[in-house]
């Protein structure tokens, strides 16, 4: 027999081997490298240059280590530990030397192949009293390097001091009492076995029939890759045996025959009550070790993939949730533990197996709804919605791990919710075979919450930006939202893009001609996935890092965010002044990827012209008729004012006018009349026009008002506000009964410069009120103050700053 240098002079070395001190951690080892990750270890093979690291070159081991093979085999990071060749009559054995306490009971996972020869014989795990340091396997063929082998041909005593050894047989003897020690069923091909203590002579204790699948892929063109099983093996510390076996490679035991009924709870201290398999106590600690072994007939057999720790569930504290739609998302495992673990974890899963395509939606606590990948520390994730599936991959401990897997969340925005009750599995795929734990998730129908809208305002010297919101009745000032990088940054429009019931913000850069969305999230932060509108891939979130953004085309506006087909998505809206033309774009808001583009067209589906270039502008974009898409509003400088309406061509999918009429003339041919806000002001689900002079106090507002097909407005002159340095910032509801709810109508935000004020007006059905139950009590009684002249609201919408309304 070949061994180690450290087992050639064992007689010597002996004592230190032996009082290493006994570990109750953990033991993780891929073998996938050219060395061991950790030590020390025994080995012995029967020849050489048939055990070892396959992506090892030379067959000298590393100090504690294990050997390699005379040239190697694979490349670092893509190997094995192999244990038999495909050769006849071959036995190995490895055997980590260090005693771990047996009290915490063990938890083992690992890798294992069978294939490339003709079907013999097989894999054991063992372990060993861990004050015992074996010099030799135990028998080869049907023994696997554990049991004892009788008969005429090699026979050859069972491995010293075995407690347990657990053979993965594709050929079947160790089943058999011909072929090794007492007890068995016969030969029984394609199975697993247990077999007892070298004190109960490696008796057969239980094992099962052949499993559906088989164990190993004969023949010389077999793979490693075609031949991947997955065993996991618990030992309590009172001695219940659960063996698992993956025959399918898909990360579960949860298929036939993977969760085999004689291997689960099986009592090997007590035999289960038969005292011929009684094996007595555990060892007050254990070592662990592989075998593998061939006879007459063979295989190669290499294992991979190893953790070793206490016993118990890796994953625990999970428990039933339930969600109600278009809340938050509902953190799934807030007090997920992962136990029993040390080192470095490198991949997990959390996957809906009932999963709703166009509903149910993992993600990270604190993400945008529509966020599907991300990073939290070291740890990369990513959600897949047409699985339903959200993985991690990166190195990270089990507390970085156990921390990332806390903050997965689920919601579901949809209008009709499917609601059977979703089944959430919860996997440590870095744990070769990590248990598949599930957790149910009730689904309830909700109704979302409304939002007081907040106010975004932008200091013209700093660049910071800011929001202020509502507290109660109370106007403050909010957290610093981003400071500008530049001044060339302009906001533009600001909606809700992703779904998550708070408004977003689009900006563009007017120097350079890139454009950014804002995802908004509690409290005023921008949320991950934020970053520049691209031609394709992930978001770029850092200004400055746009190899990929897409930059404005000369001669095109971006004018602002409609939804000009009604499907439920926001697009972004142009205008070519010089070639009279006007286009939209569709963006992906899960990665700010552009996705297409059109024209507006005519009713024959040729591009539509207002028919005097350099002469209308689009003034504003609203829901003007109430039909559940926007119009758009167009002004030339002759006080003409008109607007165009939509539909969508069933044969074509092209956006093409449905309407276009005058509206009134407004009196105004300076061009000092402009258009500050479009909202609704009556509550009737029309959007309505707010008109303010520059050069005078003078306030006017448009109600809308749809006669069959045909828009019409009624123009009426608000109260003067004091002087014409007062300008509107925007509109959105703010004030109801009892002064924090939302009544349906969009009331006036004010901003003065000069004096340094902040002032909202609330509309009651198209008019000023001045009840004092509609009154906004501000910061400095009925307004508030930024601090400086230089701040300008930019918008007001809900953007989240503020909290919900229950």
């Amino acid at each position: 027999m070949a061994t180690s240098e450290t087992l050639s002079s064992l007689s010597t070395n002996l004592a230190a081997l032996t009082t290493r001190p006994v570990a109750s951690g953990l033991a993780v080892d891929p073998f996938t490298g050219n060395d061991v990750a950790v030590k020390p270890w025994l080995f012995g093979s029967s020849a050489s240059d048939i055990l070892g690291l396959t992506a090892r070159a030379g067959t000298n081991p590393s100090v504690d280590g294990l050997p390699g093979f005379t040239t190697a085999i694979d490349t670092a990071g893509a190997g094995a530990l192999r244990l038999t060749s495909a050769g006849q009559e071959q036995s190995s054995f490895v055997i980590y030397n260090q005693a771990i306490d047996s009290s915490l009971g063990l938890s083992i996972t690992f890798e294992f192949f069978s294939y490339g020869g003709t079907g013999g014989d097989g894999i054991s795990f063992f372990l060993i009293d861990g004050a015992q340091s074996p010099t030799a396997a135990g028998g080869n063929g049907g023994a696997l390097g554990y049991a004892a082998r009788g008969g005429t041909l090699a026979p050859s005593a069972g491995l010293v001091g075995g407690y347990l050894g657990i053979g993965f047989d594709e050929f079947g003897n160790f089943s058999s009492s011909t072929d090794n020690s007492p007890g068995g069923i016969g030969k029984t091909t394609d199975s697993i076995a247990v077999r007892g203590s070298q004190a109960n002579q490696y008796r057969y204790l239980t094992g099962t029939g052949s499993l559906a699948g088989g164990l190993d892929v004969t023949g010389g063109a077999a793979t490693r890759a075609a031949a991947k099983r997955t065993a996991r093996i618990d030992l309590s510390p009172t001695g219940v045996l659960n063996v698992q076996i993956d025959l399918n490679a898909d990360g579960d035991f949860l298929d036939t025959d993977e969760t085999p009924t004689a291997l689960q709870g099986f009592n090997v201290v007590t035999g289960n009550g038969d005292a011929a398999k009684a094996n007595g106590a555990l060892p007050a600690n254990f070592k662990f070790g592989f075998s593998g072994s061939t006879g007459g007939s063979t295989n190669i057999h290499e294992v991979r993939g190893l953790s070793i720790g206490a016993s118990g569930q890796l994953l625990s504290g999970l428990s039933g949730k339930s969600y109600t739609t278009f809340q938050p998302g509902v953190v799934i495992a807030p007090n997920l533990v992962v136990n029993n673990t040390v080192g470095s974890l490198t991949a997990a899963t959390v996957l809906i197996t009932n999963f709703k395509a166009g509903q149910d939606v993992l993600s990270i606590a604190g993400q945008p709804a529509n966020a599907t990948s991300g990073k939290i520390g070291n740890i990369d994730w990513r959600f897949d919605p047409t699985t339903g599936e959200l993985g991690f991959d990166g190195n990270g401990t089990p507390a970085e791990y156990q921390a990332a897997l806390r903050q997965v969340t689920y919601s579901n925005n949809s209008a009709t919710p499917n609601l059977d009750t979703r089944n959430v599995r919860v996997r440590l795929d870095s744990l070769p075979g990590g248990p598949a734990n599930e957790v149910p998730l009730q689904v309830a129908l909700g109704v979302a919450p409304p939002r007081q809208p907040d106010i975004l305002l932008r200091n013209v010297s700093s660049n910071q930006v800011v929001a202020w919101y509502l507290q109660g009745s109370t106007l403050v000032q909010g957290n610093s939202v981003v400071p500008f990088l530049d001044p060339a940054w302009a906001i533009v429009d600001s909606k809700d893009l992703n779904a998550d019931n708070r408004a977003d913000v689009l900006l563009r850069n007017n120097a350079s001609g890139e454009m950014v969305i804002w995802y908004m999230g509690d409290n005023g932060a921008i949320l991950p996935g934020s970053g520049y509108i691209t031609t394709a891939g992930t978001p770029i979130a850092q200004v400055g890092d746009n190899t990929r953004s897409i930059k404005l085309q000369q001669g095109w506006s971006l004018v602002g965010l409609a939804n000009v087909d009604a499907d439920a998505d926001f697009e972004l809206v142009w205008q070519n002044r010089t070639n009279d033309e006007y286009a939209f774009w569709n963006i992906n808001t899960t990665n700010n990827n552009f996705v297409s583009a059109d024209y507006f067209r005519n009713t024959t589906g040729g591009i539509l012209k207002t028919g005097s270039p350099n002469n209308w502008d689009i003034v504003g974009l609203g829901d003007f008729v109430g039909d559940s898409r926007s119009e758009v509003l167009l002004r030339a400088p002759q006080d003409q004012t008109a607007y165009w309406s939509f539909n969508v061509d069933a044969a074509t999918s092209q956006v093409r006018l449905g309407a276009a009429a005058f509206l009134p003339e407004t009196g105004n041919t300076t061009g000092t009349l402009r258009v500050r806000a479009i909202a609704d002001f009556t509550g009737d689900g029309r959007a309505d026009i707010l008109w303010r002079r520059t050069d005078a106090d003078i306030t006017v507002l448009w109600t809308t008002v749809v006669n069959g097909s045909t828009l019409s407005v009624t123009p009426s002159t608000l109260a003067a506000a004091g002087s014409p340095v007062w300008t509107i910032g925007g509109a959105d509801d703010f004030v109801g009964t009892g002064k924090t709810a939302p009544d349906g109508t969009a009331d006036i935000v004010w901003r003065n410069r000069q004096t340094d004020q902040v002032v909202i007006w609330a509309i009651k059905n198209g008019q000023l009120s001045v009840a004092e139950s509609d009154l906004v009590k501000l910061a400095n009684g009925n307004e508030a103050k930024t601090g400086a002249t230089t701040w300008e609201i930019e918008e007001a919408n809900q953007f989240g700053v503020g909290t919900a309304i229950a």
